[in-house]
């Protein structure tokens, strides 16, 4: 069967995987693998393993590791922080965040979030959110797990940043300029701050903390785009421009 893959920890000498129940569950009776199959296994931390299924347990699979290779990090930090939107969006937004490669995805708290959420709440969220990473992982291969922050206030958020960190915001304001302009005006610096607003956009007094804190508005074109684009959007420019000074 083509196309496996599951999620597990791997040590560099590694000869055997056990899976835990859920990813064995997922491989075994819901993928309907069997002894034999080959699957790709990653960790999160950079290790891919290429392996055989040995014993096909849906509470317990074991992999026979045929080969094992650690990719390489970028030497590039990206975050993306991301207003809350409503309903289910914040899931699109770290599934494709992971897909691209975001290393740290910070859900932040805005005048024009429209959710509230509790310390209770807000962790349950953030393991969502994680599981949602980690599916995506599995679906695109990327073998580097993403951080998911803890959901934060924009004020709280704007006063942690590293000071000599490049910061860039999706703005609707009319002095944002292409990120291209942008970028070869700021800072040469390989860690990467990206913003970006809820449905409504930041509100004004909040668009004056963020450029009290040196962000920078990039365009994102004359359209007025969904959360998820943009999120998307400026991610995948931005990545673009750090592959490029590499």
């Amino acid at each position: 069967m083509a196309g496996l893959r599951v999620f597990s920890s791997i040590a560099a000498d590694a000869k055997e995987l056990v899976l835990d129940p859920a990813e064995s569950h997922h491989l075994v009776r819901v993928r309907r693998a069997r002894a034999g199959d080959r699957v790709e296994a990653i960790s999160g931390n950079g290790f891919r393993a290429e392996t055989q299924l040995l014993r096909a347990d849906g509470r317990g699979a074991v992999l026979t590791v045929e080969h094992i290779e650690r990719a390489p990090r970028p030497d590039w930090s990206l975050t993306l922080a991301q207003a809350l939107p409503k309903g289910k969006t914040m899931d699109a937004v770290v599934q494709r965040a992971t897909e691209l490669g975001a290393d740290r995805i910070v859900p932040l708290f805005s005048q024009n979030s429209e959710v509230e959420l509790d310390q209770h709440r807000g962790e349950q969220k953030r393991q969502k959110w994680e599981h949602t990473a980690l599916e995506s992982l599995k679906q695109c291969g990327n073998p580097w797990l993403p951080e998911i922050a803890a959901p934060v206030t924009l004020s709280t958020f704007l006063t942690s940043l590293n000071p000599h960190s490049r910061r860039l915001v999706a703005a609707l304001t009319p002095d944002a300029q292409p990120i291209r302009t942008i970028w070869s005006m700021s800072a040469e610096t390989r860690e990467v701050i990206l913003l970006v607003g809820p449905e409504g956009d930041f509100a004004p007094g909040e668009y004056a903390q963020i450029f009290a804190a040196q962000f920078s508005p990039v365009s994102l074109g004359p359209r007025v785009l969904r959360v998820e684009t943009a999120a998307c959007s400026l991610l995948a420019l931005t990545l673009d421009l750090l592959r490029e000074d590499t």
